[in-house]
């Protein structure tokens, strides 16, 4: 297996569309990674915008964790996110073959460049990315995330 490709969150739902059609289980299980405040809430509305459909609530479905998959019907998409304490997609394969009887289809890893040392140390950053594609199936970066802790719930 080669390195997972590298993309920004506004061109992650065509890459993620290519990737997952390779699949033939219905619908496609996509284990989603990232640290808090990386984006991963945002990657999966940015997804489940872009292949929604009005006419099936169910097509896209994004739940907070393997222990929540099954608790809501989905169609073709079912984007599971998972904390980044548990990154090994082995051990979550298992988790899932456990809940459901098969693993996921795909890993992605949602990651802010901008807390992790790319504008201040960006050979580290160089070597944080080659361990994410090398573990993963596509890597995203959402520059524009931020701590949910310091947004304004007021104007958001």
């Amino acid at each position: 297996m080669g390195l997972a490709d590298v993309v920004q969150i506004e061109d992650a739902p065509a890459r993620l569309k290519a990737l997952v059609q390779q699949g033939e289980q219905q619908p496609r299980m996509i284990g989603v990674y990232g640290f808090p405040d990386e984006g991963k809430t945002h990657f999966c509305k940015t997804v489940r915008e872009a292949y929604g459909n009005e006419n099936d609530p169910w097509k896209v479905m994004f739940v907070d964790g393997i222990e929540q998959v099954g608790r809501y019907p989905c169609t073709e998409y079912y984007l599971v996110q998972i904390p980044a304490q548990i990154t090994t997609k082995e051990v979550n394969n298992e988790l899932l073959k456990r809940a459901i009887g098969r693993p996921f289809d795909l890993h992605v890893v949602v990651v802010n460049p901008n807390v992790r040392e790319k504008t201040t140390a960006p050979e580290r950053y160089k070597t944080f990315l080659a361990y994410l594609q090398s573990r993963c199936d596509l890597v995203v970066e959402n520059p524009k995330a931020e701590p949910k802790a310091t947004r304004n719930i007021w104007t958001a």
